[in-house]
C-alpha cells in the first residue's frame, strides 16, 4: 500500500511538470537498485571481515559408532572460512596455523574459503597452510570463494603445499592395523557432488 501510494504521488507530480513518466520511474528504480547494491556489498564485505575474525577453538568429543579402536581418541583440527584477502592479513593466517599445530592434531581437515576477492592471496595463504602438521595428513576441499577466485590455482597451491585435496573423493587413513575413510564433496554452489 505505501509503495503504491508513493509511486502514484510521484507520477502525478511528474505529469504536472511535463516530465516523461517512463524515464523518471526507471531513473528512480535504478537509483534505489544502486543504493541497494551498495548496501549489499558493504554488508557482504563486513560479514566476510567478521567471519574471518571468528577464530573459535572448540574441543568436542564425538561418539562415532563402529569406529575402529585404533582411532579412538583421534584429534582432528577443522579449519574453514579464513578468507585471506584485503581485510584478513597473512599474520592472522599464520596465527591460525600456529594455534592448530600447537594443538598437535592427528589429522587436519580444511573446509574451504581460504581466500577472498583476488587471486593474489592464494599462494601466500596456502603456503602458510602447507605448514600444518598432522601425522595422518592434511586434507582439503574448496569453498565457493575459492572457486570464484580460481579453483585450479587453489588446487595447484594445495598440492604444492603437500595438502591432499578431497573434492568428491576419499582416502583411507591407516593406524594400528585399522582403516578409516575420510572424504570430501564439492561446494554446493560452485561444484558438483
Amino acid at each position: 500500500g505505501v509503495v503504491l501510494g508513493a509511486r502514484g504521488r510521484a507520477e502525478r507530480e511528474d505529469q504536472q511538470r511535463g516530465v516523461d513518466d517512463h524515464f523518471m520511474r526507471t531513473d528512480r528504480i535504478a537509483g534505489v537498485a544502486f543504493q541497494g547494491m551498495q548496501g549489499l556489498a558493504a554488508g557482504g564485505t563486513g560479514y566476510a571481515c567478521l567471519e574471518a575474525g571468528w577464530l573459535r577453538e572448540d574441543r568436542r568429543t564425538l561418539a562415532i559408532p563402529r569406529l575402529p579402536q585404533a582411532f579412538a581418541g583421534l584429534k582432528a583440527a577443522f579449519l574453514a572460512d579464513i578468507h585471506h584477502g584485503p581485510h584478513v592479513s597473512l599474520e592472522y593466517v599464520r596465527s591460525v596455523v600456529e594455534r592448530a599445530n600447537a594443538w598437535a592434531p592427528d589429522v587436519v581437515l580444511l573446509g574451504g574459503d581460504y581466500v577472498y576477492q583476488d587471486k593474489q592471496y592464494i599462494e601466500p595463504c596456502l603456503t602458510e597452510f602447507g605448514k600444518l602438521r598432522a601425522p595422518l595428513g592434511v586434507f582439503a576441499v574448496k569453498g565457493n570463494h575459492d572457486a570464484w577466485q580460481g579453483g585450479q590455482a587453489i588446487s595447484g597451491a594445495l598440492a604444492a603445499g603437500g595438502i591432499t585435496e578431497l573434492t568428491n573423493r576419499g582416502v583411507w587413513l591407516e593406524r594400528g592395523g585399522a582403516r578409516l575413510r575420510v572424504g570430501g564433496v564439492g561446494d554446493l554452489w560452485t561444484d558438483t557432488q
